[in-house]
């Protein structure tokens, strides 16, 4: 079971990793009537209920300037989700009907695009790290590793997927950001094997902004294993 990006940022957040700041409600209509101090530029997104892949529907809109670029980018996804000749596109099926999980309104964040995901097989547990973005996968370098990883193979894996956006002018390696995603990752790695994120199949982070001094998660994907019910409040 996929689960929507909301709470797998509630899920991140809780662990202690750097994701990106913002905030979540219930409805388009929660969103418009907030009051909340909106950090520009934003980046608006629609979580729909089944969909993995929002950009590919056009329910993400980047750069809104001011609020009432982000009322306007939030009509228009609600009106997209909800026309019956939405194009085909992954997850699409899952649309009918369409149902807004959650709309989220964040700070854009800045940096080079890492690809972070894990994922089980039958040999054991995965990481893979690559270029990250709308790109992802269309015949990017990425690296895959049997876990337990070490911490230089991370750090190694991450500086070849951010590439010159963490050098420095003088070209240097800035290192700062590197060094943050990495441990970011070990603390993630370390979850999904045997701690509180060992009850999912797979967890994809798509981007990963890293910069040179800095990295922050902007977008979660979680695959819920069958069977597997987070615990509330009161059980935590």
């Amino acid at each position: 079971m996929t689960v929507g990006e909301a709470e797998g940022r509630r899920v991140l957040a809780g662990l202690g990793l750097p994701v990106v700041a913002g905030y979540a409600y219930a409805s388009v209509e929660a969103a418009r009537a907030s009051q909340d101090d909106w950090s520009y530029p934003a980046v608006v997104k629609l979580d729909a209920a089944g969909v993995a892949h929002k950009a590919a529907l056009g329910l993400v809109a980047v750069g809104c300037a001011t609020r009432d670029e982000v009322i306007k980018a939030l009509d228009g996804m609600a009106a997209r989700l909800s026309d019956p000749s939405l194009p085909s596109a992954p997850g699409a099926a899952a649309l009918a009907p369409p149902r807004v999980a959650a709309v989220l309104v964040e700070a854009m964040a800045a940096g080079a695009e890492v690809l972070v995901g894990l994922h089980r097989g039958q040999l054991g547990s995965f990481l893979t790290i690559g270029a990250g973005g709308v790109q992802a996968g269309a015949g990017t370098v990425a690296r895959t590793m049997l876990l337990p990883a070490g911490a230089d193979e991370i750090a190694s894996a991450c500086a070849a997927a951010a590439g010159r956006a963490v050098v420095s002018p003088r070209g240097s390696a800035a290192g700062q950001g590197i060094a943050f995603a990495t441990k970011a990752i070990l603390t993630l790695c370390a979850e999904f094997e045997s701690g509180q994120l060992s009850g999912y199949d797979a967890v994809e982070l798509n981007p990963v902004f890293v910069s040179g001094a800095d990295a922050v998660i902007a977008d979660v994907l979680l695959v819920r294993s069958a069977g597997h019910h987070p615990a509330t409040a009161d059980q935590a």
